[in-house]
């Protein structure tokens, strides 16, 4: 079994194991979950798409539009690589953009199988560049369908104090990271790089409790400045060598 067909196994198994532990907070029975739209929470915006043949028109044209950028765009990032000689750091960051890509793909392929189901999803990310500020960006527009499941699961576990749940959604994000890509990784090629990501989420927990706790108060401009330092400065340690082999770059 190749590395990337782990990792895709592992991711399935991972995404139910999600799906089991929200249902089992949630008191539902059944497993009609299985087979209905990949939300993870019961806070998520769903909408029932079906009877607007504009949306549903939207669904398609985003579909073949993001297939379009995820092909191309692995090209483009393996040409460069190999023809021009980048530091790990410097291809985490010039890559990072194709990971917005990359999973923009994966949400609209999956409103896409949500048409088998009464309901469609949400969109899986809400215009993150958009974001005003890291807390914002996190909360509301980055994968919307997993910031529900962790606030959930967050919730439950720690249902009076922010920081705390703050802590174990990052936490519980970072896990996950590293069950779906550096354990798969291990297990192909014996190369270690664990811990990697869940640092990458720490330091996202550090800064949105210093946007909420220190720069709520200061201007708009300071804190989206924040926000893409907060994100850009930690990149290669989530998009590290096991993430770039999976996307063959």
């Amino acid at each position: 079994m190749n590395y990337q067909l782990l990792a895709i196994v592992v991711f399935f198994t991972s995404f139910f194991s999600m799906k089991f532990a929200a249902l089992w907070i949630e008191g539902e029975k059944g497993l009609g979950f299985l087979w209905r739209s990949p939300v993870f929470a019961p806070r998520s915006e769903r909408r029932n798409l079906k009877s607007n043949q504009a949306s549903l028109q939207r669904i398609w044209q985003r579909l073949i539009f993001f297939s379009f950028l995820a092909i191309a765009g692995i090209e483009f990032y393996q040409f460069l690589f190999t023809q021009f000689d980048f530091g790990l750091m410097v291809k985490a960051w010039i890559f990072s953009p194709y990971i917005y890509i990359f999973t923009n793909l994966l949400g609209v392929g999956a409103q896409c199988l949500g048409l088998l189901t009464k309901e469609l999803p949400t969109d899986l990310h809400n215009h993150p560049y958009l974001a005003q500020n890291i807390s914002e960006f996190w909360g509301k527009r980055w994968n919307i369908w997993v910031s529900d499941w962790l606030a959930l699961i967050s919730k439950s576990l720690s249902p009076n104090k922010l920081l705390e749940r703050l802590f174990l959604a990052f936490l519980l994000s970072g896990i996950f990271h590293e069950v779906i890509v550096a354990i798969p990784y291990y297990l192909y090629s014996g190369e270690n790089y664990f811990g990697l990501m869940t640092s990458f989420f720490m330091i996202q927990f550090l800064a949105v409790s210093i946007d909420k706790k220190i720069l709520k108060t200061l201007g708009p401009r300071t804190r989206r400045l924040f926000l893409w330092f907060s994100l850009l400065a930690p990149m290669p340690l989530f998009i590290n060598p096991s993430v770039m082999a999976f996307f063959g770059v």
